[in-house]
C-alpha cells in the first residue's frame, strides 16, 4: 500500500494557502492606499473630483510595487513567513523608485481619462474607444516596466527598452495580459471603480504568475549573473 500523503502536500491545501495569501495582501494593499478612497466618502463620484484627487493617486505606485513583489514572494517561496512585515518593508524600500514610474503613468492615465469623458459627452462618443485602447496599451506596458523595476536595478530607459523587446517578441504573453487588463478596465468602466481596490491583488496575482517567464527571460538575457549561468 502507498503511504498516505501529508495533508499539507495536497493541491487543495496549497490552493487554500494561496487564496489566504491573496486575501491578506489585499488587506495590506487597501490599508496602504486608504487615503485615496477616503475623500470620496464626502465628495461626488465624478471625473472632476478624480482629477482633483490625482496627487493622492501617486500613493498607488509604491503600494502596487510592494503588492507585486510580495505576490512574487508568495509564488516563488515554498514557505511564506511574515508576509505583512515583508509587504511593508518592500513598500518603504520601493517607495521612491515606484514614484519615478508611477507619477508620469498616472498623469498620462489622467489625461486619457479626461479625453474619454470628453468624447463620451460629445456628438461622436465612438471615438472614446480610441482612448480606451490607448489606456489599455499604457496599462499593459506599465505592467512589464513595473515588474522589471521591482526585481532589477536598470536605468529607466533600459527598462522601457527591455519591455518593448518583450512585447514585440512574445505575443502570447501580451495577449494574456491584455485579456486580464480588459477585465480590470471592464470593472472600472462598467461596474464600479472602487472594485479595483478590492480585486487588485487577484489581478496582480494572475499577472505575476504569467510574468514569471518574462522576469526569468530578463534575468538570463540582461543581467551578468543570468548570462554567466546560461553560458555554464
Amino acid at each position: 500500500m502507498n503511504p498516505k500523503k501529508d495533508v499539507t502536500e495536497s493541491v487543495y491545501y496549497k490552493l487554500a494557502g494561496q487564496i489566504g495569501h491573496i486575501i491578506f495582501l489585499q488587506l495590506m494593499f487597501v490599508i496602504s492606499i486608504f487615503p485615496i478612497p477616503l475623500p470620496f466618502l464626502f465628495v461626488k463620484y465624478e471625473i472632476g473630483n478624480f482629477i482633483f484627487m490625482t496627487p493622492l493617486f501617486f500613493l498607488v505606485a509604491p503600494a502596487l510595487a510592494a503588492l507585486s513583489l510580495a505576490t512574487l514572494y508568495v509564488l516563488e517561496s515554498e514557505d511564506v513567513k511574515h508576509l505583512g512585515i515583508y509587504f511593508w518593508k518592500q513598500y518603504r524600500k520601493l517607495f521612491l523608485d515606484a514614484l519615478k514610474i508611477g507619477i508620469p503613468v498616472i498623469l498620462a492615465a489622467s489625461i486619457i481619462l479626461i479625453d474619454i469623458a470628453s468624447m463620451q459627452k460629445s456628438s461622436t462618443p465612438i471615438f472614446s474607444w480610441f482612448f480606451i485602447l490607448l489606456l489599455l496599451v499604457l496599462l499593459v506596458f506599465t505592467v512589464f516596466v513595473g515588474l522589471i523595476n521591482i526585481k532589477f536595478r536598470f536605468r529607466m530607459r533600459d527598462m522601457f527598452k527591455i519591455s518593448l523587446v518583450w512585447t514585440m517578441a512574445f505575443l502570447s504573453s501580451i495577449i494574456k495580459v491584455i485579456i486580464l487588463s480588459l477585465g480590470l478596465l471592464g470593472i472600472m468602466f462598467f461596474v464600479s471603480v472602487f472594485l479595483i481596490f478590492v480585486l487588485s491583488s487577484t489581478y496582480l496575482y494572475l499577472i505575476c504568475y504569467e510574468s514569471t517567464k518574462m522576469l526569468d527571460w530578463v534575468w538570463k538575457n540582461y543581467t551578468q549573473e543570468g548570462k554567466s549561468s546560461t553560458e555554464v
